[in-house]
């Protein structure tokens, strides 16, 4: 079975919003631990292959 990726837009410590890639067990932890995701969205195999800043410009947080 192959694993789920996410690209994520997270709050880093400053307030500043940061894309990422998560793969999908990283949302298994408390929600507490999740506050700081703005939003995510399930890739598919052809933008998982995508740079940070290509997903960031066709999928952005606002």
């Amino acid at each position: 079975m192959e694993d789920n990726y996410y690209f994520v837009w997270v709050l880093d410590r400053s307030g500043n919003a940061c894309p990422q890639l998560w793969a999908g067990d990283q949302f298994d932890r408390p929600d507490w631990q999740l506050s700081h995701i703005i939003s995510k969205r399930l890739l598919n195999a052809a933008e998982r292959a995508m740079p940070l800043d290509r997903l960031g410009a066709l999928y952005p947080f606002a």
